[in-house]
C-alpha cells in the first residue's frame, strides 16, 4: 500500500505527464493551423498551450516556446506591438536557462530585431507621440490585468467532522472564492484570494438549534501545477446553537484542480476543483475552540488570457 507521501508523488507525476501531453498537442495543433494559413485559430491553440505552460517554472523553455509561437501568430494578425512584448518574455525566460550565445536565444533575438524593424517601418514619425499614461490610466490597466488573471470559484462544501459532531449533523455549505496570481517566488507562483462561505449544521436532538456559520477570510499560498496550498485568517459569525456573535479563525486548504479548460478569445475558461481544508475558530469569552474539517467542490470561472 502506498503511504501518503507516495500517493502524493504519484498524483504529481500523473498530473505532470498529462500536462506535458496536453501542451504538446496544443502546440502541434497551433503549428498546423499556422501552416494552413489560419493565424487566428493558431493563436487560440497557442493561448491554451500557454495556460498549461504557465504552470511550469519560470525558467522552463516550454514557456519561451509558447510565447514565441504566440508572437508569430500575433504578427500574422497584424498585432505587432503585443508580439514584441511576447518576444521580450520569451527571451527573458530563455536567458534564465541558456548561455548568451546559444543558437535558440540568438534566433529569438534575431526574430525580435526583424519584428522591431517592421514596427519602425510602420510608424509615422511625423505624428506627435501620445503622452505617458496618467496615474488613473495606469491604475485602470493594473485592475484590468488582475481581472484577466482572476479565477472566481462558487462551490459547495461538506463538513467531515468537528467538535459539534455529537450534537449536530454535517450540513451543506455554499462558498465563493476570488483568487488571482499575486507574484512569483522563484519557481512557485503565489496565489492570493478572498473567501466567503455559509454553512448550516442541523441539530441531532430536539434541545439543540441548528448552527449557522458565516465567514469572510483572506488567504495566501503557493501553487504547484494543479495543486494549491493556502493558509489564511478571517472573521466568522456563529449563530443558533451557540450564543457567540463572532470569532476570529484560521483556515487552511489544499485545492486540486481535476479539470481545466482555458477559454479561447470568445469564451470564459472553466476549472473544476476539489478542496480539502479545515477551519479553526479561536475561543471567544467562555466558549471553547473547535475545528471544522471540510471537503469542498467548486467550479472556477476566469476571463480568457489577454492575448
Amino acid at each position: 500500500m502506498l503511504g501518503r507521501v507516495g500517493l502524493a508523488l504519484v498524483l504529481l507525476a500523473t498530473t505532470a505527464a498529462g500536462q506535458q501531453g496536453l501542451w504538446e498537442s496544443l502546440i502541434e495543433q497551433g503549428n498546423q493551423a499556422l501552416a494552413a494559413g489560419n493565424p487566428h485559430e493558431a493563436r487560440n491553440h497557442y493561448s491554451r498551450a500557454w495556460e498549461v505552460a504557465a504552470q511550469y517554472p519560470v525558467h522552463d523553455l516550454r514557456r519561451a516556446t509558447t510565447q514565441r509561437n504566440l508572437a508569430q501568430a500575433r504578427m500574422l494578425l497584424g498585432d505587432l506591438v503585443p508580439a514584441d512584448s511576447l518576444y521580450d518574455r520569451a527571451i527573458i525566460c530563455a536567458e534564465r536557462t541558456l548561455e548568451q550565445q546559444h543558437s535558440y536565444l540568438v534566433t529569438l533575438r534575431h526574430e525580435q530585431e526583424n519584428l522591431r524593424a517592421a514596427i519602425a517601418a510602420s510608424l509615422d514619425f511625423h505624428e506627435e507621440r501620445p503622452p505617458p499614461p496618467s496615474l488613473w490610466e495606469a491604475l485602470v490597466l493594473r485592475v484590468r490585468w488582475i481581472t484577466d488573471h482572476t479565477i472566481v470559484r462558487p462551490g459547495i462544501s461538506r463538513p467531515l467532522g468537528d467538535s459539534l459532531s455529537t450534537t449536530h449533523d454535517g450540513g451543506l455549505g455554499m462558498s465563493a472564492t476570488l483568487q488571482f496570481r499575486l507574484m512569483e517566488l522563484g519557481a512557485l507562483p503565489i496565489i492570493a484570494g478572498l473567501d466567503h462561505f455559509e454553512l448550516q449544521l442541523p441539530a441531532k436532538h430536539a434541545d439543540h438549534r441548528p448552527v449557522r456559520l458565516r465567514g469572510n477570510s483572506v488567504f495566501l499560498g503557493p501553487s504547484l501545477g494543479r495543486f494549491l496550498l493556502t493558509m489564511g485568517a478571517g472573521q466568522y459569525s456563529l449563530s443558533g446553537g451557540l450564543a457567540d456573535p463572532s470569532r476570529i479563525g484560521l483556515n487552511g486548504a489544499l485545492t486540486v484542480s481535476i479539470l481545466g479548460r482555458p477559454g479561447d478569445s470568445s469564451s470564459i475558461g472553466t476549472q473544476v476543483a476539489l478542496r480539502i481544508g479545515g477551519l479553526h475558530l479561536l475561543a471567544a469569552g467562555d466558549q471553547e475552540t473547535f475545528t471544522l474539517w471540510q471537503l469542498g467542490f467548486s467550479i472556477g470561472f476566469r476571463r480568457p488570457p489577454p492575448w
